[in-house]
């Protein structure tokens, strides 16, 4: 499930928020807490992070976009979790007769 790239309240109020930039293209691959996009505020730059590891998806808000705290900017396809053994839902591996756990 896709995971929102959320404008944060970066603590100006009633300033206007714009998109400056996006640092990543959509179907690229980032790490939680990688730089997305910038935003301006007046007279500041503020990076606003990825939320998750994946693959950006989605642009919702392009450059030159005036947007408001909380509001989408993107979103994240997540990293897809490793495929659990059919039967367990640990993902575990299970141990035959006679081994032992070497943990």
């Amino acid at each position: 499930m896709p995971i929102p790239v959320i404008l944060p309240d970066l603590g100006a109020e009633d300033a206007v928020v714009r998109v400056s930039c996006w640092l990543v293209e959509p179907g690229e691959a980032v790490d939680v807490g990688d730089r997305l996009v910038e935003v301006l505020l007046p007279g500041i730059t503020c990076d606003v992070a990825a939320p998750a590891g994946g693959v950006l998806s989605a642009v919702d808000q392009p450059a030159g976009c005036e947007v408001a705290p909380g509001e989408v900017l993107g979103w994240i396809e997540p990293d897809s979790e490793p495929d659990a053994e059919p039967g367990r839902e640990d993902g575990g591996s299970r141990m035959e007769d006679g081994e032992e756990d070497e943990r």
